[in-house]
């Protein structure tokens, strides 16, 4: 016949095994629960139906008008608003590094309100007007239509021998709203296309 000491370490031996299977759900959601890293996502895809990251633009002239889809998703775990900025640079001009932005101005943007996991794509249509070569020396780009807005541009890109054209790449910086500054503040994302002005 068990003692009573025998009887007491049981009944604990039990009691503690019923509590650790009682609370064992709770401690793998408190372990599993740990935050998600938090992050803007922006994207640029190509011509179709659906859009896919193939069909960009890459020989453009005057006579022809392009398109590309931008997406932004936000993965902050918060509401969030946004500033799209559309750049276009030559060879020689600065893209953003690390978290500061290219210092060229923004030519177009947009704004958007997203919710935590929300998703928004729009098309950027864009055309080239008063574009004149000089030979195989240089190419100068006068102005620029981005979504019916026209912007002067008066980029000159030279010729790039071992490519074999005159580049300028069309990029978009991702800005976000911050509590802390009270303003719009460069979100260290930017996506770009290399276009060849043929």
């Amino acid at each position: 016949m068990p003692t009573l000491n025998e009887c007491k370490r049981f009944f604990y031996v039990a009691g503690l095994i019923g509590l650790i299977l009682c609370f064992a759900p709770n401690f793998v959601r408190v372990l599993d629960s740990q935050p998600e890293e938090q992050f803007s996502e922006l994207y640029v895809l190509g011509e179709g139906q659906p859009p896919m990251a193939e069909n960009y633009p890459f020989n453009v002239s005057a006579v022809g008008s392009y398109y590309v889809v931008l997406g932004i998703v936000n993965h902050m775990g918060v509401s969030m608003y946004y500033s799209v900025d559309v750049k276009f640079r030559n060879e020689s001009e600065s893209l953003p590094n690390g978290d500061v932005a290219s210092p060229l101005s923004a030519l177009y943007d947009y704004r958007v309100f997203l919710t935590n996991g929300q998703a928004r794509e729009d098309t950027l249509a864009f055309s080239f007007q008063d574009v004149l070569t000089n030979g195989s020396i240089s190419c100068s780009v006068g102005e620029m239509h981005l979504n019916d807005t026209l912007v002067q541009l008066n980029k000159t890109a030279l010729w790039d021998n071992e490519n074999k054209g005159f580049y300028y790449q069309l990029f978009i910086e991702l800005w976000a709203y911050n509590d802390t500054q009270r303003g719009l503040i460069y979100n260290d994302r930017f996506v770009g296309r290399w276009l060849n002005m043929t």
